[in-house]
């Protein structure tokens, strides 16, 4: 056997193994480390996400896991301390983790996944179904309910209809919403909250998957019974106007909408008025609109 050919059998081998330490690198062999210090706190509607900076790191994958179904909600470029949020109006508890991006084939394993704790859920959820929409009434129009719990509200939501908030008029895509005390007659303090329906607006938050947008309210309020309102009644409602003379009204389903709620609230009636005279529309679990809130259950 020649020399040379002995020769360039090891230099052969150097470079293959070269190759692979290199392939190895990109895909896994050599990982760059997963993030550290990831949090999940809630703040109502929004989950704040927050991690510790990886030097490796070009971009970062957050994952949400609900129920074992995972799916990528976030791919950020900042590789500095990061801070993001994303919508939750769900109830279950979804969990988060995230993995640090190196480059295209490059990437960390997932640090370990992080539920949050205490996170709000809509009272209402929408059934398939019966959906009769309507843009003829001037009013408040909603829902009463009724509760045994001390709940803390956090947010009111109005049912947002394809087309909704295409009016160019910001007076008609705007909606002033509160609760009021049943059998007071008065308004909740602190309940008044204004919401849009344009995609964007400032203070309004859209629920893509439930077709709510919400208003977040100052500071949670409490809702429960007491001396005077011995049985806990509340309406929850959303100003309307009678815009069938307008090529691009807001609609809302009548009172004949039914809704699922949560078992923290009962739902007595669809309710429609103006203070100190409202009237039930249809008794049972349904709701104009349908109207929605955000909450927790505090102990009493």
């Amino acid at each position: 056997m020649p020399d040379s050919f002995l020769l360039l059998t090891p230099l052969l081998m150097l470079a293959i193994v070269a190759l692979v330490a290199f392939i190895g690198c990109r895909y896994h062999f050599d990982p760059i480390p997963a993030p550290k210090g990831l949090t999940a706190n809630p703040h109502c509607i929004w989950i704040y996400l927050s991690w510790n900076k990886m030097n490796e790191a070009k971009t970062y994958d957050v994952v949400r896991n609900d129920d074992g179904n995972e799916q990528i909600i976030y791919q950020g470029p900042d590789t500095n301390f990061r801070d993001t949020f994303v919508v939750e109006v769900n109830h279950h508890y979804p969990a988060y983790k995230v993995r640090s991006v190196g480059g295209p084939n490059w990437v960390s394993d997932y640090s370990a996944l992080v539920i949050p704790a205490l996170m709000s859920r809509a009272l209402v959820s929408l059934p398939q179904g019966y959906l009769n929409l309507q843009y003829n009434y001037t009013g408040y129009i909603g829902m009463e309910i009724q509760t045994n719990e001390l709940l803390s509200v956090c947010a009111l939501g109005r049912f947002w209809a394809p087309g909704d908030g295409t009016n160019p008029d910001p007076t008609k895509t705007g909606h002033w919403m509160k609760i009021v005390d049943a059998v007071r007659g008065t308004d909740v303090p602190g309940s008044w909250v204004y919401v849009s329906t344009v995609p964007g607006a400032p203070h309004s938050v859209f629920d893509p998957s439930a077709s709510f947008v919400y208003g977040l309210l100052p500071q949670p309020i409490g809702l429960m019974k007491d001396d005077v309102n011995t049985e806990g009644r509340f309406y929850v409602v959303s100003e309307e106007r009678d815009l069938s003379a307008d090529p691009n009204p807001e609609r809302w389903g009548d009172g004949d909408t039914p809704v699922l709620s949560m078992a923290d609230a009962v739902i007595l009636a669809s309710v429609r008025g103006n203070t100190g005279n409202w009237t039930r529309q249809r008794a049972g679990s349904f709701s104009f609109g349908p109207v929605n809130f955000l909450y927790q259950v505090n102990p009493i």
